[in-house]
């Protein structure tokens, strides 16, 4: 959707939906066999702005070409890895789930035709940028929950986000002992519940 604020100002904002999803057949013995799929989904959200150029005029027919950018939200996104195994008679079933939002930005550029009818073309290049870290992840063997993780970011600075650990408490121990000193990290107030 757009809406021009002036002659060479106009304002854009919209939704899309971006899915993909593999899906692997493997077949390591006789009586055995391992699928596996892999699916994202995500609700791209943007708002942003575009400057329109000076217009080429040809009678009834006008061309713009407009240059803007703005920011984008990927919201709902859901990523799935989901392993079957049947050997035999035998049947086990792995599934891992991760849920998060992510901001970002976009940029365009393109040109917008007008035409004597009520209906006008737009042609653009769009570049996007967005990526998801740190999902909040549940892993689930045949129907049962066995892990779940909150988002949780490790560091050995002392106040450098969540789950920081103090710099002097990380040195004091032996550097053996320092993957359980992280792993015991608590989180800030932020990613509590």
């Amino acid at each position: 959707m757009r809406y021009f604020l002036r002659q060479s100002i106009a304002v854009s904002a919209g939704v899309g939906q971006l899915r993909k999803q593999t899906q692997r057949e493997f077949l390591p013995a006789i009586q055995a066999d391992v699928q596996v799929r892999a699916e994202i989904i995500s609700v791209p959200v943007h708002v942003g702005a575009d400057y329109y150029l000076q217009a080429y005029n040809q009678g009834d027919f006008q061309a713009r070409a407009f240059m803007g950018g703005g920011f984008q939200s990927l919201v709902y996104s859901h990523a799935r890895l989901q392993q079957v195994a049947t050997v035999g008679d035998a049947f086990t079933e792995l599934i891992l789930d991760g849920k998060r939002d992510s901001p970002g930005y976009y940029a365009d550029v393109g040109v917008h035709m007008f035409f004597a009818a009520r209906f006008s073309v737009l042609i653009a290049g769009v570049y996007r940028s967005a990526m998801i870290r740190q999902l909040n992840q549940v892993t689930t063997f045949n129907g049962r929950v066995i892990f779940v993780r909150a988002h949780v970011r490790l560091s050995t600075r002392a106040g450098s986000g969540c789950a920081a650990l103090s710099r002097s408490a990380s040195r004091r121990r032996a550097p053996a002992r320092r993957s359980r000193l992280i792993s015991r990290a608590t989180r800030c107030r932020r990613c509590r519940p």
